[in-house]
């Protein structure tokens, strides 16, 4: 027999040998480097939380290490201050700041594994007692503040107080060293990993590259079309991971940035300890924390729009309502940076569109938001116009800010992108709010767009779709927006109540505005003009609540709570003033009131005051302002001459009260004028008073603004100063009755 017939070809062997082996060990290496890849996404994501946490660990901190220093120095400033009111602004920060030293203290304590940090761990336990030793000499000298010994105050604070707040400062700044040290040891164990995984991973590629090629040329002619599919499986990968690789380089460079800035300057803090810049440095150190917060949250809501899994609501929308929000959001922001800020409207525009109103809002603050942050003097105005043609509503953000050129403005909506390194290094941010605004404003049928010009300032310019408008009423003013924005306020968020209140108010258009929010969740309510029949009625412990105005005739309403405490008064009172000092809560509580509000009323505030107080009711508390609820035939409420026909008493719109309001601001101008040039400064003091607390109530704030500053000035006596302006006050209210007219 012929041997050579039997015996299967040599090549065919070799061939089949080669692809086993070659084939078998590529997979090996695959499986090895899979394990290997999965192994160091796995630790590092362990690590990255770890470092997250012990940065929240660092954030808290630094919080109590700012909060001891502004402690201590509001304590030398409250030292030096003459004026009373000053110290008592003085004394609410520093509470502010004890306030927030105590909530970082517990969540650093929240956080704090013994096991896991024991160094730090040893360092807190010698820290505590230091803490407590401050704490202690601080509320001694404070204590002598409040009592007017400044000498003994102030000596307290060089020989005891400021010792120990060094000894608290210096270990806080152990602390964070060795907080700093253990991340560094973290994100350099880390690194090596990645180095060795690597290496691993590289010399395994290398070893199947070999291989591939190998097996590629000897069995060309047999693999082509696999070759192929390989290939291609081969680019899809690498173009996979370039897309990895360039979102990590992204990633790194905004962790690196504010990480660099947050380690930076508490080296710096801890070589220079009498550094005149600590205060600047801790708010860089704030600012990137929050940086890195904030591109985690940014981060979610671009995977969402990524995947396009992010949800638009198509609801009815009061643009009025947004723009009231806004005013109140972004407005304090603005004017505690010095900053004009100003929202207007070429009307009419819609009174309801249909859109997102949670996104819509997102996009505009974004835009005031940086518009603020980018300015540094001037102004931020924020404009609304509706386009009939295209059925569009635009929102317009300019700032007088640094601005841009056209380099900056090309790459300004990409994500991880911001005007150019030197912004992100001055200013901070993700670099994803322009971008996602953009994204969201897409899809909400509009677009967003960005003039600038660099050193002159910045226009953004959003537009959405209105929806359908066909039923939607029209809003001609800046005056009736405001009267609309009031209005929704005033019908949200009303609990729905049983029970009966007692109002002491002397004012006839609060008595109306109290007694209507109040018969909205369905109380009932009995009304008198003073602390003497305020005394009388609510004696008898028949009321679930009494609601005392603090300044009222023959009885105020401090008076007439002590008088109600000493009969036994057992029934809960609530104070409410205009004024919204310190001393007037404090003065309030040794009295004998349960509760504080001011006016005007914040309807928050007011119904969680009738919610701690009554009993929450089954029936529907909302009534027409025509018809009186059922309870009311109940009541006997007193009331002054000057409360119009009893019609009135009833009233439940507020746009009918905000008219009646309105109608008597002539009276109102002309009663104080008779008053200022009698020079009857007591009773035109006291008709300010009720003033200041009626007009912003009834949605017209530059009233109650325009108050307090008489107010300031006749506390001075200046009456030159606030008889010009109360020329001005009268002017105001002529104004807002012609603009009512027309």
């Amino acid at each position: 027999m012929d041997t050579h017939q039997t015996q299967s070809p040599p090549s065919k062997s070799i061939s089949k040998s080669i692809l086993i082996r070659g084939f078998s060990f590529i997979a090996l290496a695959i499986i090895v480097m899979a394990a290997v890849w999965f192994y160091m996404i796995n630790e590092n994501q362990k690590h990255i939380e770890e470092i997250l946490e012990e940065q929240e660990e660092t954030k808290a901190v630094f919080t109590m290490r700012e909060a001891a220093y502004q402690r201590t120095l509001g304590l030398s400033r409250m030292a030096l201050m003459e004026d009373e009111f000053d110290q008592d602004e003085e004394y609410i920060k520093i509470k502010e700041q004890a306030g927030k030293f105590i909530a970082a203290r517990e969540k650093f304590t929240s956080l704090i594994d013994a096991k896991k940090f024991p160094k730090e761990f040893a360092i807190w336990n010698d820290l505590v007692p230091a803490i407590r030793d401050g704490q202690y000499w601080q509320g001694i000298a404070l204590n002598f503040l409040l009592e007017g010994k400044k000498e003994q105050a102030l000596s307290m604070l060089l020989n005891e107080a400021m010792p120990a707040q060094n000894r608290v400062m210096t270990k806080l700044t152990a602390l964070l060293k060795a907080q700093q040290n253990y991340t560094e040891s973290r994100v350099e164990g880390t690194s090596q990993q990645n180095k060795t995984g690597l290496y691993i991973m590289g010399a395994l590629a290398a070893w199947a590259i070999i291989w591939c090629l190998f097996i590629a040329t000897y069995t060309i002619k047999r693999t082509t079309k696999t070759e192929q599919s390989l290939r291609s499986a081969q680019l899809k990968a690498q173009d996979a991971d370039n897309q990895k690789s360039q979102f990590l380089a992204n990633m790194s460079h905004e962790i690196r940035t504010p990480l660099t800035a947050i380690i930076g300057f508490s080296e710096t803090l801890i070589e220079e300890e009498k550094s005149d810049d600590w205060k600047s440095y801790l708010h860089s150190i704030i600012r990137n924390g929050k940086h890195l917060h904030q591109l985690i949250n940014d981060i979610l809501d671009l995977s969402k729009i990524e995947a396009n899994q992010l949800s638009i609501e198509q609801i009815p929308v009061s643009p009025c309502q947004i723009l009231s929000e806004i005013e109140s959001l972004m407005g304090e922001r603005a004017r505690n940076k010095g900053l004009h800020f100003e929202i207007s409207g070429k009307y009419p525009i819609p009174k309801l569109i249909t859109s997102d109103p949670t996104r819509l809002k997102q996009i505009i603050i974004n835009l005031c938001g940086n518009a603020i942050k980018f300015t540094a003097e001037g102004r931020v105005s924020l404009k609304t116009h509706y386009e009939k043609e295209s059925n569009l509503l635009y929102f317009d953000v300019e700032d007088s800010g640094i601005g841009m050129n056209q380099d900056q403005l090309a790459n300004l909506f990409k994500p991880f992108s911001q005007a150019d390194a030197s912004t992100t290094r001055k200013f901070g941010g993700t670099g994803l709010g322009l971008y996602i605004s953009k994204q969201l404003s897409e899809k909400l049928g509009g677009a967003l767009s960005a003039e600038s010009l660099e050193g002159v300032g910045s226009r953004f310019t959003v537009y959405v779709d209105a929806g359908d408008i066909s039923q939607s009423e029209w809003v001609n003013s800046k005056d009736e927006a405001q009267t609309i924005s009031s209005s929704l306020q005033s019908n949200a968020n009303v609990p729905t109540l049983k029970g009966k209140i007692l109002l002491a108010e002397d004012n006839p258009d609060n008595q109306r505005l109290i007694s209507m929010h109040i018969r909205k969740t369905g109380a009932e309510v009995e009304v008198v003009e003073n602390g003497k029949l305020a005394v009388e009625r609510g004696a008898d412990d028949s009321f679930d609540l009494i609601l005392m105005d603090m300044q009222m005739p023959i009885m105020g309403g401090i008076e007439a709570i002590s008088k109600l405490r000493e009969k036994n008064c057992t029934t809960p009172i609530a104070t409410l003033t205009a004024n919204a000092m310190k001393e007037d809560a404090l003065e309030s509580e040794a009295a004998g009131a349960n509760d504080f509000l001011t006016k005007p009323i914040d309807r928050h505030a007011f119904y969680t005051v009738l919610t701690r107080y009554l009993s929450p009711s089954s029936v529907n508390a909302q009534h027409t302002s025509d018809t009186p609820p059922p309870h009311a035939s109940t009541a006997t409420p007193v009331r002054t001459s000057d409360i119009p026909a009893p019609r009135d008493e009833y009233l439940d719109d507020i746009g009918d009260l905000i008219e009646n309001y309105v109608r008597q601001l002539p009276e109102t101008s002309y009663r104080i004028e008779r008053l200022l040039s009698a020079k009857e400064w007591g009773e035109l003091k006291s008709e300010i008073h009720q003033l200041k607390g009626t007009g912003g109530a009834f949605g017209f704030p530059e009233i109650t603004d325009q108050c307090i500053n008489i107010e300031k000035e006749m506390l001075k006596k200046d009456f030159d100063a606030a008889s010009s302006l109360i020329t001005n006050l009268n002017a105001t209210c002529m104004n807002i009755v012609d603009a009512k007219a027309s």
